[in-house]
């Protein structure tokens, strides 16, 4: 390991870190860091959060869940305070960042990859370049940056921090940084997880991947949330690889409901073909698909461009999105089923669960909704009243058949990402990167699209008591009843994305 910088600072006192998280989630929204193993006080969480969500936390009702339990059927709402765990500090520094000073909390990083490419073989150790922003380019005031990789902790004079990575396995492991003023007052800390796998049969190549909030664009679709990384020196399905532009999400594929819709609906004439081009199934004949192709191509990809735009803008794969497009209407908007709406068939339950899980998205909606409520919308959607709740999935279901609903279904995809992780963890008491794998988790995600969160959790219950990974493969084996029909989906949203 080479770091440019001055040697370790000592690291025999312990911090102890707290967050306030949203139920609906579980995602953090702040977090509190204490001197002592102990419960902070309020005027810690106060100070550490906010106004807002220090009230928002105490009005919070109380509520129980625990592992095992299907967060659909629990109505938490609000903030819950939760023990992250303790680590090592330095000697030097202080625990708690001091909020007077307002200059080193405006404190931004730039963190880039020196001579390696994420998600590429490199022929050295990575290295990463860390560089420290003050306000107004201020970088004066910055008189260290730290860092903490393991077990391993050190500090660099000035504004600037160069490390060259340890070898690790293929699970990864956490660097966290932050930068220091000459009153030892601390920045915000920031994280990533990297991995620097060595390659088989090779001298002084190493697989490298880095999640984290520096690289935006570098981590597989998903992983941020997930934390896992996908399997090292193998290529990815086609259905999740990246998609550079949106000519790659072309598709060929003769889709049958398709074809005998524009049949139907007059949009194609078949007069001249046997029954119409229709067999007696009433799907298309060979002279219904001949008359249908090339509409049914121009149909099927006229939605790439902003397919391409909302999967990159919710971090999704492109292709699963097609693909469940393609699955759940075949690009036909108009359902034959009650209370199931356009392209995604996206029910009022479904925007229920985005508006729960995805937080991101709910709070711009809520924003341009109740533009006069904002703090309300900081407090997460089951803090809202039930009547601001049913305008909020009103507005959602109104996407449908605007230039705004391909946005809303990867939006919504984004949500089961959200709920997967959460599902998985209290059916396994683990976090999916410890009990699954990248691949798998997108298949349990693209399941929990269609079949919901309880069908997933009953067969990760299941799972878990034989004590296997919690793998699609073995899923997949307990879903029963109409829970099962998820194996089809999964299989034919994968067929259908490429």
């Amino acid at each position: 390991m080479l770091l440019i910088c001055i040697p370790a600072f000592g690291q025999e006192n312990m911090e102890t870190i707290w967050q306030l998280a949203y139920w609906e989630s579980f995602d953090t929204a702040c977090t509190i860091i204490i001197d002592e193993d102990r419960t902070p006080t309020n005027e810690e969480i106060q100070k550490a959060c906010g106004d807002v969500l220090y009230y928002n936390w105490l009005t919070t009702p109380l509520c129980e869940r625990h592992y095992g339990q299907d967060p659909s059927t629990i109505s938490c709402t609000g903030l819950f305070l939760r023990r992250v765990g303790q680590r090592q500090k330095s000697d030097i520094n202080t625990i708690t960042v001091d909020l007077q000073a307002q200059n080193l909390q405006k404190i931004r990083f730039d963190v880039s990859n020196v001579n390696c490419t994420p998600g590429t073989l490199c022929d050295e150790k990575p290295e990463l370049l860390l560089i420290a922003h003050g306000p107004d380019n201020n970088d004066s005031i910055i008189t260290s940056v730290n860092i903490r990789v393991g077990t391993y902790e050190a500090a660099c004079n000035g504004n600037a921090c160069q490390m060259r990575l340890p070898a690790t396995d293929e699970a990864g492991i956490w660097f966290e940084y932050w930068a220091m003023d000459s009153n030892a007052n601390q920045s915000e800390h920031f994280w990533l997880k990297f991995r620097a796998v060595p390659a088989a049969n090779t001298s002084g190549y190493y697989y490298y991947d880095v999640i984290g909030d520096a690289f935006p664009d570098t981590a597989a679709y998903g992983s941020e949330v997930w934390y896992a990384f996908p399997a090292v020196g193998q290529e990815l399905p086609p259905a999740l690889e990246k998609v550079y532009t949106k000519e790659y999400l072309v598709t060929k594929h003769k889709l049958q409901l398709l074809g005998a819709k524009l049949i139907k609906s007059g949009k194609v004439d078949t007069s001249f073909c046997d029954n119409y081009g229709l067999n007696l199934d009433g799907t298309p004949n060979g002279c219904g698909e001949q008359v249908t192709a090339k509409l049914v191509f121009d149909k099927q990809n006229q939605y790439d461009g902003l397919i391409f735009d909302a999967s990159k803008k919710q971090r999704v794969p492109p292709r699963i999105v097609k693909g469940l497009i393609a699955q759940e209407s075949q690009f036909w908007p108009d359902s034959d089923v009650a209370f199931e709406y356009g392209l995604g068939m996206i029910t009022e339950s479904g925007a229920d669960m985005l508006l729960r899980w995805n937080n991101s998205y709910f709070l711009n909606l809520c924003m341009e909704t109740f533009p006069y409520d904002q703090g309300q919308c900081m407090g997460g959607f089951s803090n809202l009243s039930e009547d601001k709740q049913i305008v909020l999935r009103g507005v959602v279901i109104s996407k449908v058949g605007t230039d705004e609903e391909i946005e809303m279904l990867a939006a919504a995809i984004r949500a089961c990402v959200y709920q997967v992780n959460q599902v998985v963890a209290n059916a396994t008491g683990n976090t999916p990167s410890a009990v699954s794998t990248y691949e798998d988790m997108w298949k349990l995600t693209v399941a929990n699209y269609y079949s919901g969160s309880g069908c997933l959790l009953n067969a990760l219950n299941q799972v878990t008591a034989y004590k296997m990974p919690a793998t699609w493969e073995n899923v997949r084996r307990y879903l029963t009843g109409k829970c099962e029909l998820a194996n089809l989906y999964v299989d034919r949203v994968y067929e259908l994305g490429y």
